[in-house]
Parts: structure tokens; C-alpha cells; sequence
């Protein structure tokens, strides 16, 4: 709707402007997605490889509270409106731990993902013939920012080098 309102009003104010604001195309998020992620579609709701790192759950079965890294899961995370601050989506993420020594155990993480950052959700593992549930908090990091650039970044920079060519439209 606001590049309608701003093709109309460019094209009372110039033709020139016109041609250059409603002719551009915009950036394809999926083109600038990080490596084995994608978009949805032509919009910033993206699929991509997520870590995340719990560090406060509560044990339902034994009702106490656990603080500290204790599970670092890895998976994959949607995010609604990625390039925003506030995104936020859902993660699916597995665990595991195989040792001699210690308890092995294999978790599945679903979890809320609010303001790209923070996650909430439960754990639900397989320990050496019992099973656990948890509630977890913990901090999340998709491969956007591991991989050094935002999906922000990547959008703006591919817009920026986008409408610094010389358009081709005659006016």
C-alpha cells in the first residue's frame, strides 16, 4: 500500500521520479538469506538454522529449578518479519549427550522465539530409559548472526547496491 500511495504520488510530482521508484524491483529476501535458509515467498518470514542455548529450566517430574547452560540444542527457527528488531517465530531444535561416564540422553526442543534473541519452550528427553519434560529459557542465535550479518543487514545492503545502479527506464 505505500509503494502504491508513493508511485501515485510520484507520478503527480514527476515522471522521472515515477519511473524510478514504481519500475526498481524490491530485494527478494530469499536471495540474501544466509546459506541453507530461505523466505517465504517474497516476504522477511524466514526459515534458518537456529542454536540454542538453555540456561534455566524447570523439571516437571522432580519440581525444581536448574539454572545454567544445560542443554545447547541445534535445529532450525521461522521467523516473522525477520529484518525487524521485534521478530519473532517458533524453533524447533534436537540435544543430546552421548557418554559412558555421564546419563546420555536425546531432547526435542520446541520453543517460542521473542525478539529474535530469547526463547521459551519445553524439552521433552529421552534419558537412558526415562523420559523428562522441562520448561526451558534460554537465548537463541540463528544463522543470520553467526554467519556475521543480520537478515537487516543483508536486506538493506542488497537495496542500497540495487538502487545505486542507473535505471534503464527512458523517461
Amino acid at each position: 500500500m505505500k509503494k502504491l500511495l508513493a508511485c501515485i504520488l510520484a507520478l503527480t510530482l514527476s515522471p522521472g521520479l515515477f519511473a524510478t521508484i514504481c519500475t526498481a524491483q524490491d530485494v527478494v529476501p530469499s536471495t540474501v538469506a544466509p546459506p541453507i535458509s530461505f523466505c517465504v515467498g517474497n516476504t522477511t518470514h524466514c526459515v534458518m538454522p537456529d542454536l540454542n542455548v538453555s540456561t534455566i529450566n524447570y523439571d516437571l517430574g522432580a519440581k525444581k529449578w536448574d539454572a545454567g547452560v544445560t542443554t545447547i540444542g541445534v535445529g532450525y527457527e521461522l521467523l516473522f518479519y525477520s529484518t525487524e528488531a521485534w521478530a519473532s517465530g517458533v524453533a524447533l531444535h534436537a540435544a543430546g549427550q552421548w557418554s559412558q561416564s555421564k546419563p546420555s540422553y536425546f531432547a526435542l526442543i520446541p520453543t517460542l522465539v521473542l525478539a529474535k534473541y530469547f526463547e521459551v519452550g519445553a524439552r521433552f528427553s529421552l534419558m537412558d530409559g526415562s523420559t523428562g519434560k522441562a520448561m526451558t529459557f534460554g537465548l537463541g542465535a540463528g544463522l543470520d548472526l553467526l554467519s556475521g550479518k543480520t537478515m537487516s543487514a543483508r536486506v538493506s545492503e542488497s537495496r542500497a547496491a540495487q538502487h545505486s545502479t542507473p535505471s534503464m527506464v527512458s523517461p
